[in-house]
């Protein structure tokens, strides 16, 4: 019976060290977490901005022309490749997609404005990438001009 006991004693000693760092771990992503928001929250509120992807053609112009035509103020960022993108170069562009990304996260920006002409393929690769980090109103090109089909959030998904 005292070797029982014994056993016991052990097994509680060696489950209560798991529990103690997983206590540890939580804790300290906790107070990370809550360093994370109150850095958000200096952040300013209203910092939107237009990406512009063009694969095989330019369409920065056309896009910088509607927002003055709407009387919208905001950055205006592009990746314009011309010509033929061989699907063996958007790892590439993805990475320079990913680095805007960051850049957009440091800076503040709270709205993306996504002005895309390409393969779909290669879109459905920036939607992946940028997963509603923020919300995301995705314009489509038709009668000459931009016009918003969508706005995805983290939790909805919204037809204007």
């Amino acid at each position: 019976m005292e070797t029982l006991g014994f056993i016991a004693n052990v097994i509680q000693i060696i489950t209560f060290i798991p529990f103690v760092a997983g206590a540890y771990y939580f804790f300290t992503k906790g107070l990370q977490l809550q360093r994370r928001l109150k850095a958000l929250s200096a952040v300013p509120n209203n910092r939107p901005i237009a990406l512009v992807i063009g694969l095989g053609a330019d369409n920065e112009g056309a896009v910088r022309q509607q927002l003055k035509d709407e009387g919208q103020t905001m950055e205006v960022i592009s990746l314009i490749e011309k010509g033929w993108v061989e699907p063996s170069e958007y790892i590439n562009l993805l990475r320079r997609l990913k680095e805007l990304k960051d850049q957009f996260s440091k800076s503040g920006v709270n709205e993306l404005h996504l002005y895309y002409q390409g393969p779909l393929t290669f879109a459905m690769a920036v939607g992946a990438l940028f997963d509603n980090w923020v919300p995301l109103k995705i314009y489509a090109f038709r009668d000459g001009r931009y016009h918003l089909e969508v706005t995805l959030t983290t939790e909805t998904l919204i037809n204007p």
